[in-house]
């Protein structure tokens, strides 16, 4: 019975051994996961931050894409009222030529009678 009593002793002692270093197996990688964690967390929050070249790129472009929108938009406007005035001006050339062609249409036609 001693060797039976002995034997469960022994194995009672090798699962204690068997949980105890599970136990510190698991904090030892809990631990390191912690840290990796944190790290990942923290170049997240500087990525966030800080932008990056690559964005900071796109914002000039898309920046200068609405600057040349807009100097576009302008320089329509600018055609389109240059062509009212050009019209403005041919319809008030065109009436007054038409008056005038009344008024010496007219004469030519007292010399003819």
């Amino acid at each position: 019975m001693r060797r039976n009593g002995a034997a469960a002793q022994a194995i009672a002692g090798i699962k204690v051994l068997v949980i105890a270093g599970s136990i510190g197996l698991i904090a030892a990688l809990t631990g390191c996961g912690g840290e990796k964690k944190a790290k990942e967390e923290q170049s997240k929050q500087q990525q966030t931050q800080q932008p990056s070249v690559i964005d900071q790129e796109l914002k000039k472009q898309f920046q200068m894409y609405k600057e040349l929108q807009q100097y576009e938009q302008e320089q329509q406007k600018k055609l389109e009222k240059a062509e009212k005035e050009a019209q403005k001006k041919e319809k008030e050339s065109a009436k007054k030529s038409g008056e005038n062609s009344k008024g010496s249409g007219g004469g030519e036609g007292d010399e003819n009678e």
